[in-house]
């Protein structure tokens, strides 16, 4: 269902962008979904999400205890907000990173990668991938000069 969701030609058009969607028992919060990453069981493995502060920390406390009321889909503009169509559920578990970032716009947007990828592989945000490899390997228990 994802798969075919994403190779539409509306798919994250001004329209109709990608979003994300919380459901709790209180509210129902979305975000733009800027890339996202799951594995073959819909577990998130990576996300940049942007939205106002508190949408991003409701978000940021969903995933970070592990939710499974979390839907990704597509946005239909409305005239103050947008509405989420076509959804598919997707879950978080296990422990997750975020970093603090803006958009191009100065809007709030964070960054969400899972402990597991971030075991298996190099995440560089700040710096180059070549200098975050060779810190990599500097460091114990490689020690490379």
């Amino acid at each position: 269902m994802m798969k075919e969701m994403i190779q539409q030609n509306t798919f994250d058009q001004e329209q109709t962008p990608a979003m994300l969607q919380l459901d709790t028992a209180a509210a129902s919060h979305t975000a733009f979904c800027f890339a996202m990453a799951v594995n073959r069981h819909h577990q998130i493995q990576f996300a940049v999400l942007g939205a106002n502060d508190s949408t991003l920390k409701s978000f940021r406390a969903a995933i970070s205890m592990g939710t499974s009321r979390l839907y990704f889909g597509e946005g239909q503009k409305e005239e103050l907000h947008y509405i989420l169509d076509k959804k598919v559920n997707v879950n978080s578990k296990g422990q997750f990173e975020f970093i603090n970032t803006q958009t191009i716009n100065k809007k709030k947007a964070i960054i969400a990668f899972s402990k597991e990828l971030e075991e298996k592989y190099i995440v560089a945000i700040d710096e180059a991938p070549e200098m975050q490899v060779r810190d990599f390997l500097m460091a114990p228990p490689y020690g490379l000069p």
